[in-house]
């Protein structure tokens, strides 16, 4: 919720302050105009295109690196469903009567996963989560290697033990997935350039005795809600890109260890 009201904050800020730029850039440009009797752009068009460019440069870059963080923590639960799945058909190569227990403790296991999944970004439920995951991790590593072992067979072992090795690594990769997130420097400096560039944007209108409303509004708010979903890709689960749906794939996968 943090991250979401985060986004929306940024992105009024972003909105309003676009506005407020242009028309203070307006009213000085419009006084020179009046004053000098020229364009109040005129000569300054390589300058005015490089602070257009950097802006454009690091809004690609940023909605580029979102988009491919969100499909990382995308892969990454279908991933993890595959592997919980493969660790669970491993369980046919143990004795029978150890079997149960340990498809019950995988199911909570799994289930500790959903709620990790679904905490994110709420630090209390998400650590009670994680701690839970690894309880139910040492219980069942400890139960099948005791039982494999027991099976008398190394191949048995082997396929168990590192079937559980890659499920169990998933924890930590999400971790490292949420926290792969651009510094709050880059941010700071997107909305800095952004005004820049608004303020450039309405001096260069000050031979308008108006400033043309209806467009001024448009690239604002198309900053904003670029700004927006940039933001919310980023903190999937915050806002918007609910990654719910994805969730669903382990959802299911608990529905079918039967």
């Amino acid at each position: 919720m943090i991250f979401f009201a985060y986004a929306l904050t940024y992105s009024l800020g972003l909105f309003f302050g676009l506005l407020a730029c242009i028309k203070v850039g307006h009213i000085v440009g419009r006084r020179r105009h009046i004053r000098d009797g020229e364009p109040a752009d005129g000569g300054s068009g390589a300058i005015d295109g490089a602070v257009y460019g950097l802006v454009g440069l690091l809004l690609a870059f940023s909605f580029s690196g979102a988009i491919t963080r969100y499909d990382m923590y995308r892969n990454l639960l279908v991933e993890e469903a595959s592997a919980i799945t493969g660790s669970y058909a491993r369980l046919d190569l143990l004795p029978p009567t150890s079997q149960p227990a340990l498809r019950s403790l995988m199911r909570q296991y799994v289930q500790a996963r959903i709620d990790a999944y679904r905490a994110i970004y709420d630090s209390h439920d998400e650590n009670t989560a994680f701690a839970r995951g690894r309880e139910l991790q040492d219980e069942m590593w400890t139960k099948a290697m005791l039982v494999a072992k027991d099976s008398g067979s190394a191949a048995v072992l082997s396929q168990v033990s590192d079937s559980l090795d890659r499920m169990f690594d998933f924890p930590a990769r999400q971790h490292a997935a949420q926290s792969g997130h651009p510094p709050a420097v880059i941010s700071s400096l997107m909305f800095v350039l952004a005004m820049m560039a608004a303020l450039i944007a309405g001096y260069g209108m000050g031979s308008l005795h108006t400033m043309p409303l209806l467009r001024v509004m448009v690239f604002s708010a198309a900053m904003a809600i670029t700004m927006y979903v940039i933001i919310d890709m980023e903190y999937p689960g915050s806002g918007f890109f609910n990654p719910d749906s994805i969730e669903q794939i382990l959802v299911e996968t608990l529905k079918g260890m039967n």
